[in-house]
């Protein structure tokens, strides 16, 4: 397995969307750590000027991290105006392998 590193970058004015999705959003994030699948995540902090999150996933490959990130409620609703996913070498730390 490897690890990815995802990246959220929401739209534009999409707070109050973002609010009434998120309990869903919660849900199906708890889910994929429940799993396994989903190691980490969570958005970034307030002083951070573009607002967003940071993802960290465990899975074959980036396509199954890609597909699984499709399925997120907030992109289902369209919320998420750009994604990245990395294939992460961690060395040191918790996740370290």
């Amino acid at each position: 397995m490897t690890i990815f590193a995802v990246t959220y970058h929401y739209v534009a004015d999409s707070a109050e969307k973002r609010q009434e999705a998120l309990e869903v959003h919660r849900q199906f994030l708890a889910e994929q750590a429940s799993s396994g699948a989903l190691l980490a995540g969570g958005p970034y902090g307030p002083e951070e000027e573009e607002e967003g999150a940071l993802l960290i996933w465990k899975a074959d490959s980036k396509l199954d991290v890609l597909e699984v990130v499709e399925r997120d409620p907030f992109a289902l609703e369209g919320l998420i105006g750009e994604c990245t996913v990395r294939a992460w070498n961690i060395t040191r730390g918790g996740f370290a392998q």
